[in-house]
């Protein structure tokens, strides 16, 4: 019996978690003393497995991410964003409470067009409008979304195509839900 069959037949799952992180859940245990012998010949075999398919996962993890931190401009764009907010935060706090100074101590705004950085790259762009999407509040939305930052994360370099495919998706959904 192959590790891939045991593991089927055997309802066999790795923990990935808590004390036990690195050992397998059992959930049909062998019955017959034969079958559980070679089942625990085979432990080790399944565990490797495991330890495989894990590491592919995060190899591709790793692959999709790399994509992402080379897209032009990307960290700029989301370094101001950032700054922008935090500097919002302390000044809109800055208003609140019995100790507020209003706006006094906060700091200078952060310099910076975050519409010319766009514009400058647009590929960092498209992958921002691709997120945003994602994130979308309506279930359909956020799935086209979702499947095409799957598809910007693999091929980041053909994201006018995945811009061009979403937006005729996000076209149908509109043209499907006009009148709801």
């Amino acid at each position: 019996m192959t590790v891939e069959e045991m593991i089927r037949k055997y309802e066999i799952e790795p923990v990935t978690y808590g004390k036990d992180k690195g050992k397998i859940l059992v959930r049909n245990q062998p019955k017959d003393t034969n079958e559980r012998a070679t089942f625990m010949t085979a432990v080790p075999e399944i565990k490797k497995y495991f330890a495989d398919q894990q590491a592919q996962k995060d190899a591709e993890r790793a692959r999709r991410e790399a994509n992402v931190v080379a897209i032009p401009g990307l960290k700029e764009i989301e370094e101001l964003r950032n700054a922008l907010a935090r500097w919002h935060y302390k000044f809109e706090r800055s208003f609140e409470g019995e100790s507020a100074c209003g706006g006094m101590g906060v700091g200078p705004k952060p310099k910076g067009d975050e519409k010319a950085l766009l514009e400058q790259y647009p590929q960092a762009a498209a992958y921002l409008k691709v997120r945003a999407e994602s994130e979308s509040e309506n279930y359909e939305l956020s799935s086209i979304g979702k499947k095409a930052l799957n598809r910007f994360e693999d091929t980041p370099e053909n994201w006018k195509e995945i811009i061009a495919d979403m937006d005729q998706d996000i076209k149908e959904f509109t043209d499907r839900h006009f009148w709801d």
